[in-house]
């Protein structure tokens, strides 16, 4: 809330009132900050309930194997993709896997991006309609931007 509330006492009042409401929920508190510069963290107990049950559907869908690639549309993707480095060509070997949900996680600039797009080829090259999504703003855009893709393929929340 300190983004977007920038006189201090309709800050403090804000943050009372939050703090009183049952909906509520502490994930970090001030005292138990990792460092000093960190701030408490909250959410509420309707943002949990969706967690728990996004955490539930994604495990449920790792179980499931039902979106193979072939492997002619993997070459394809891959050739198609030639600036990709090992460890990118393998990062959509994993990502391509036949489970229902996968998930890539990288350092910033590490060409996370660049491998979807090559994964997001081999399974539309499969058959597949391809659904992602991003914690950032910043990937959604440069996945639309990457060859063929199209503007409505990746859903993006804040």
């Amino acid at each position: 809330m300190f983004r977007y509330v920038d006189d201090g006492e309709r800050f403090r009042s804000l943050m009372a009132r939050l703090e009183g409401s049952p909906e509520l929920v502490v994930l970090v508190s001030k005292d138990n900050a990792n460092h000093p510069a960190e701030l408490a963290r909250y959410t509420t107990r309707g943002m949990l309930r969706v967690e728990e049950r996004m955490a539930e559907i994604a495990f449920e869908m790792a179980a499931a194997d039902r979106h193979r690639v072939r492997d002619a549309a993997f070459r394809s993707a891959l050739s198609e993709h030639p600036q990709l480095s090992h460890e990118q060509r393998e990062a959509v070997r994993q990502m391509i896997s036949a489970r229902d949900i996968e998930a890539v996680a990288g350092f910033a600039g590490s060409g996370k991006s660049a491998a979807v797009a090559a994964a997001k080829d081999a399974w539309e090259a499969s058959g597949y309609r391809v659904r992602g999504g991003a914690l950032s703003g910043i990937a959604a855009p440069r996945i639309w931007r990457s060859r063929r893709a199209s503007r409505g393929r990746v859903e993006r929340w804040r």
